[in-house]
């Protein structure tokens, strides 16, 4: 008998392989700042606090953008390994991932030609399995190419942005 965890994914699969095309979906976030250098990022029905520290005058209020990077990255190769052990019925007690990237802080503040993004990103990832090693390399290999974060890490993306510039209310003129 399969869970009905199992059987959603395995019906969610099943659905999306009978497609005569590809099924893509849109995912919105929409995010104001509030303070300083906080913001309230919208998911769904979530409010989610990104802040800086207080060394950089700011309130500390929640996590940096990076952390959420890594924290997106962290979490979709959890929900991954717990997919694909169960689309390859591969017992899974647990999974577990510690996510770290190395940022040279220059390159946010315009010093030198330092890079302003990631330098490199390292995942420790912790299965709880008495799986053979045959399995859990099948699995590794699956969340490998499978999941989305990894991916967009990877792989170049095409982003495109819009600016909108509004004038204060108390002047009524826009910023020139």
């Amino acid at each position: 008998m399969m869970s009905a965890f199992r059987t959603a994914v395995t019906a969610v699969r099943d659905q999306l392989a009978s497609l005569a095309t590809g099924h893509v979906v849109v995912r919105e976030v929409k995010s104001e700042q509030v303070a300083a250098f906080r913001s309230e990022a919208q998911v769904r029905r979530f409010t989610i606090t990104i802040d800086e520290p207080k060394a950089l005058g700011s309130t500390d209020a929640g996590p940096t953008p990076i952390e959420m990077l890594l924290a997106a990255f962290a979490t979709c190769q959890e929900v991954t390994y717990r997919l694909h052990a169960e689309l390859l019925g591969i017992a899974l007690e647990k999974v577990a991932v510690a996510a770290s990237a190395r940022i040279d802080r220059r390159g946010l503040f315009g010093v030198g030609d330092a890079k302003a993004g990631l330098l490199s990103v390292h995942a420790a990832v912790t299965l709880t399995t008495s799986a053979p090693q045959s399995d859990i390399r099948r699995l590794q290999e699956a969340v490998d190419r499978f999941c989305p974060v990894l991916d967009s890490l990877r792989v170049p993306t095409p982003v495109t942005s819009a600016l909108t510039v509004v004038a204060p209310a108390a002047t009524g003129r826009a910023a020139e």
